[in-house]
């Protein structure tokens, strides 16, 4: 029975409420959620109820010299691609590492792994998931926002550089994932046909925080 849930997200979980849904949804059942990801301590304190613990890591920051010798491992990793080059080149994504780092240290924590889930939001937490999975054993459920090998499409950048490591990555978090979910039909679609998966992940559709309104007629 699970009764522990570690969820990774590199991103600022105040402006994330997908992933604040999962905290909040996992703990009303009970389950002892930690969250990992980035974001102001006390806007985060706020934002959470019930069993929730938050560990943050660094906000990823790029600088010129970043963006250069990220662009060599990328280059490189293309020319020879393989999981441990996989993995090795994800940790020079900033953030990356410091999310599989602080993963270590809330898994450390843990005397019973085998009641313990990891919920990977987003390519950019496999590498972290996949440690778990492989070092100890923990089953992870990924959960995609958006088709990822088209995240940022727009950039000439992104699609010289990085399609290749994400591939890899997600195809190998597909793979190992006890369960998997994305945003809408359409990409749970494209994933099946993309990966060539035996089922087709799950749908868990985001909508936009609200306020109830009394009906009105259109004016």
């Amino acid at each position: 029975m699970i009764r522990r849930a570690i969820i990774l997200s590199l991103s600022d979980i105040t402006r994330d409420s997908r992933v604040l849904r999962h905290c909040r949804a996992l703990a009303a059942r009970g389950i002892a959620v930690s969250v990992i990801s980035y974001g102001d301590p006390k806007v985060v304190q706020g934002l959470l109820e019930g069993d929730i613990a938050h560990f943050r890591v660094a906000e990823p920051m790029f600088c010129n010299v970043d963006r250069a010798l990220l662009a060599v491992r990328l280059a490189a990793y293309r020319a020879m691609p393989s999981l441990p080059r996989s993995l090795a080149a994800a940790n020079g994504i900033p953030g990356v590492r410091p999310l599989v780092e602080v993963t270590t240290q809330v898994l450390d924590q843990i005397t019973d792994p085998t009641d313990v889930v990891i919920v990977a939001n987003d390519w950019t937490a496999l590498p972290a998931a996949l440690m778990a999975r492989g070092e100890r054993g923990i089953p992870f459920h990924y959960d995609t926002h958006e088709f990822a090998l088209e995240e940022h499409v727009g950039s000439l950048r992104w699609r010289i550089l990085f399609p290749p490591l994400v591939e890899a990555l997600e195809r190998e978090g597909l793979a190992r994932a006890k369960s998997v979910s994305c945003v809408s039909p359409g990409i749970a679609a494209a994933m099946r046909a993309h990966y060539a998966l035996a089922t087709t992940p799950e749908v868990l559709m985001s909508l936009p925080d609200s306020l109830p309104l009394p009906p009105k007629r259109p004016g």
